[in-house]
């Protein structure tokens, strides 16, 4: 009766998604990068001192303002003191290079092995693995973080998780 609730529990688990993409989505200056912000670095400091928390989280915070801000500074000639205007090529680049990058991510939390990528962060064990009394699963909090006003853009996300099996939260 143990070993068969055992399984049971072992089946359960493997049925879960070990990623979440989390959606953050609203009108300009409503907050969605601060608390987005805010959810890393309180998940960051889930790890204090001899405080570990398990099961292991590996936090990605993808803002799509944050890469539109990046490739603006790369091709531009205005200084950082002049009016920024809106450039619709850099804008679409932007949105490209994130989805992209999401996907990337989605795809690559197979292979959770080594340092973690830029933008990324460990919360729970320091290695990224589990303790030995616990499964060796380790979870993916990828959070996106765009107006993403059109359902069609939230949608686009959805899909690509749904593709990873990874959970799905706006």
């Amino acid at each position: 009766m143990i070993s068969t609730l055992a399984t049971h529990e072992v089946q359960m688990a493997s049925d879960k998604a070990t990623a979440c993409l989390l959606v953050f989505c609203g009108l300009p200056a409503a907050g969605k990068t601060t608390i987005a912000r805010r959810l890393v670095q309180f998940l960051q400091q889930r790890d204090v001192g001899e405080r570990r928390v398990t099961p292991a989280i590996r936090v990605h915070h993808v803002c799509f303002d944050d890469i539109e801000a990046d490739l603006i500074v790369d091709s531009s000639t205005e200084t950082p003191d002049s009016p920024a205007t809106f450039e619709p090529t850099i804008w679409k680049a932007a949105r490209e290079r994130a989805y992209t990058q999401i996907e990337e991510l989605l795809q690559s939390r197979q292979d959770s092995s080594g340092p973690p990528k830029e933008g990324c962060f460990l919360a729970g064990e320091p290695s990224g693995r589990q303790t030995e009394d616990s499964t060796n699963t380790e979870y993916h909090l990828i959070i996106a973080d765009d107006n993403m006003y059109y359902r069609s853009m939230r949608r686009s996300l959805f899909l690509r998780a749904r593709t990873y099996g990874a959970a799905f939260v706006q």
